[in-house]
């Protein structure tokens, strides 16, 4: 033990100094004292810096940290995509391998305008927009069915109309074939500048009007007419497409709840607006 007054060396258990007589334990228990306050801040310290990181990088912590940041996330693209309109379903237009095929149905469409109008009535034979691209696929789907070209043409305009002036005579002259008759007190619409006929509803005393149990039937006179699904009966089909079997059915459903159509006045109904009968 050293003595702080002289410097001396003395003994461990010594209570004063050997040299001047200068107490020994109080001086050394004093400078002792400070060194153990000194040792105990440094191990809070290093302890409370342990706690802080085991706090901060705690699983638990980092994973609500983790979950709330993909949650943020998710709620960020959910009203980003709510914003952003929704895209146009795009029509594909599956081409024939068959050259005269194809050729017939550009011919057919040479007669036509596009009826989007959008596009600037562009003639159908050359308009790249969605709707021409699925009147094409109409005439090919058609066609396809052996039909005749002069049928193929009342359809379309009957589905679609704008056909160029200059062939109107092309649908007057085109009698309806008895697959698909006239029903009720005809009256014309303007379909692209021409006149064609509209059936009207048949009073609900001339004929039995159609329930949900013909809805098979109205189906099996269909194929699916979307052009996308490749799927030929419409009564087998449930197909979203585009003018596919789920909307054909809807609209079926939606006249036959309206109490007063035939079955013969729904197939009329169905050919004039999606096509697709089997003749």
């Amino acid at each position: 033990m050293i003595c702080n007054e002289c410097g001396t060396e003395n003994k461990d258990d010594a209570l004063f100094c050997a040299n001047c007589g200068a107490e020994l334990r109080r001086h050394h228990n004093g400078h002792q004292h400070h060194l153990d306050q000194q040792v105990q801040q440094k191990h809070q310290k290093k302890k409370d810096r342990r706690m802080d990181a085991k706090l901060k990088w705690h699983p638990g912590f980092v994973a609500i940290v983790l979950l709330a940041g993909v949650f943020v996330f998710i709620m960020r693209m959910d009203l980003f995509v709510k914003k952003q309109p929704a895209p146009l379903a795009q029509f594909v237009e599956t081409r024939s391998a068959d050259a005269k095929l194809e050729a017939k149905v550009m011919e057919i469409a040479s007669k036509f305008i596009c009826s989007c109008g959008t596009c600037g009535e562009k003639p159908l034979d050359t308009c790249t927009c969605n709707r021409a691209v699925e009147e094409r696929q109409f005439i090919r789907n058609y066609l396809e069915q052996g039909q005749k070209p002069e049928l193929v043409i009342l359809a379309l305009n009957n589905s679609y109309g704008w056909m160029k002036p200059q062939f109107a005579s092309l649908v007057g002259d085109t009698v309806v074939p008895k697959a698909a008759p006239k029903i009720g007190t005809p009256t014309t619409r303007p379909i692209g500048g021409v006149l064609v006929e509209k059936p009207t509803a048949l009073s609900a005393n001339n004929t039995t009007l159609a329930t949900d149990a013909d809805r098979l039937e109205i189906f099996s006179h269909f194929n699916c007419p979307c052009g996308q699904c490749g799927v030929d009966e419409l009564k087998d089909c449930g197909c979203k497409h585009p003018r596919g079997a789920t909307e054909v059915k809807g609209f079926v459903d939606a006249k036959i709840a309206e109490g007063k159509y035939t079955v013969d006045q729904l197939m009329s109904f169905v050919e004039q607006e999606y096509g697709g009968r089997k003749f």
